[in-house]
Formats: C-alpha cells, sequence, structure tokens
C-alpha cells in the first residue's frame, strides 16, 4: 500500500512540474509575441524626438508659479504617498500646460514587469491605475537608458494593450528615481500636434519631481 502511494505522490509532484513548466512556456511565448507586435514600419527610432528638445525655443521661468507648486505639494505629504504622487500629477499638469500628465511605477505581476500609473491627471485620468506591460510602453525606453525622452505618436511602434483615447501626439518622460534606483517614470502628455515641450518645461518637471521622491520616500516609510 505504501508504495504506491508513494507512486502516486511522485506522479502528482511530477505532473505540477509540468505545470509550472507550461506555464513558464505559455507566459513567454505571450512575451513574445507581444514585443512582435510592434510595427515594423515604424522603428524606435521614427517615435523617439528626444533630440529636438535642445532645438526648441523655451518659455521663461515663473519661480513665482513653480513656488506654489512647491507649497502645495508640501501640503499632500501629510495625505500618504499615493495623494503625494497624485498632487504631483496635477500640479505638472498645470505648470507644464499638458493634456495629461502622471507618474508610472515598474511592478512585477505574475511573472511579468509592467508599469501602474500610479498617479494621473488630465484627460487620461480615468487611465489611473491601469498598466502597459513594460516592453509596450516608452516608459521602458526611459528605464532602461536612465535618461529623459520624448516621443511623438508613440503608438505607432508600441503594441499598447489598451486603446487610449485620444492618441498621443507628444510625450515628455523623466527617469523617477528613489534611492539611486529607477522605479519608474514621471511624464506629460500633449493631445494636440500644435503643443510641444520644451526645455523650461523639463526644468520644472525635474525639479518638482525631485522635491517629490524625497517626499514619497517618508511617506512609504511612514505608511
Amino acid at each position: 500500500m505504501l508504495p504506491q502511494l508513494k507512486r502516486n505522490m511522485l506522479k502528482g509532484m511530477a505532473i505540477l512540474c509540468e505545470d509550472e513548466i507550461l506555464n513558464h512556456c505559455i507566459v513567454d511565448l505571450e512575451d513574445m509575441c507581444m514585443e512582435n507586435l510592434t510595427d515594423p514600419s515604424y522603428s524606435l527610432s521614427t517615435v523617439l524626438t528626444t533630440d529636438e528638445l535642445a532645438s526648441r525655443s523655451s518659455r521663461s521661468p515663473d519661480i513665482e508659479r513653480v513656488n506654489a507648486a512647491f507649497i502645495s505639494l508640501l501640503s499632500a505629504r501629510l495625505y500618504g504617498p499615493e495623494a503625494l504622487l497624485q498632487r504631483f500629477a496635477e500640479l505638472l499638469l498645470d505648470l507644464c500646460n499638458a493634456h495629461s500628465a502622471g507618474v508610472s511605477i515598474l511592478e512585477e505581476e505574475d511573472g511579468r514587469q509592467l508599469f501602474r500609473w500610479h498617479a494621473l491627471a488630465g484627460v487620461y485620468a480615468s487611465y489611473r491605475w491601469g498598466s502597459m506591460p513594460r516592453y509596450a510602453s516608452p516608459c521602458g525606453v526611459v528605464v532602461n537608458t536612465k535618461a529623459v525622452q520624448v516621443f511623438k505618436y508613440p503608438d505607432r511602434h508600441f503594441p499598447y494593450t489598451i486603446p487610449l483615447n485620444p492618441p498621443i501626439c507628444e510625450a515628455l518622460l523623466t527617469p523617477f528615481n528613489l534611492n539611486g534606483t529607477v522605479i519608474g517614470t514621471a511624464w506629460v502628455i500633449s493631445h494636440a500636434e500644435e503643443r510641444k515641450f520644451d526645455q523650461e518645461d523639463l526644468r520644472r518637471m525635474e525639479n518638482l519631481l525631485r522635491f517629490t521622491a524625497v517626499s514619497y520616500e517618508i511617506a512609504l516609510k511612514r505608511r
């Protein structure tokens, strides 16, 4: 009786092992399929326009407006990390005259890396808490390069898993650093061809993000 029981247990373990291997294969195949969905007629270089940022004329600094944003963030620190990020996105929307703004944080779910939208303001506000696979998002390029990037009509290259409406005409993204590690991105979006971001938009974004990152770390420790 015992030998038979042992054989059944071993058989059950073998089935579990096979299932686990199969699941990993399915995940790998799905990842490969998603990577291959990029449109070959639109390579990454055709939607990446970061070099244009340096040649664009910039708006004048608005110190009073930026200082008011810092004061607003100080109050937001009292309401926890998620409220802080959301307030940051709302301020970013205003400071950069963007149509949408947000914060994407890199997470892992079911063995896959993805970017979850922890904060969203503007036209895309209803997409908050949605996600995009790391390899199917401009955020992935920013995290990989650890550098600021500008994209023009990124949906022409990236296989977005959900339909974004209206489409993105231009997106300015910068790394979100925490303790020397890039944990995600902060970004602003234009949904109109005539609205293009400049170096003053980037300066405001990065200054506000540095303060937000320190406050975010403190808020996480308090939670």
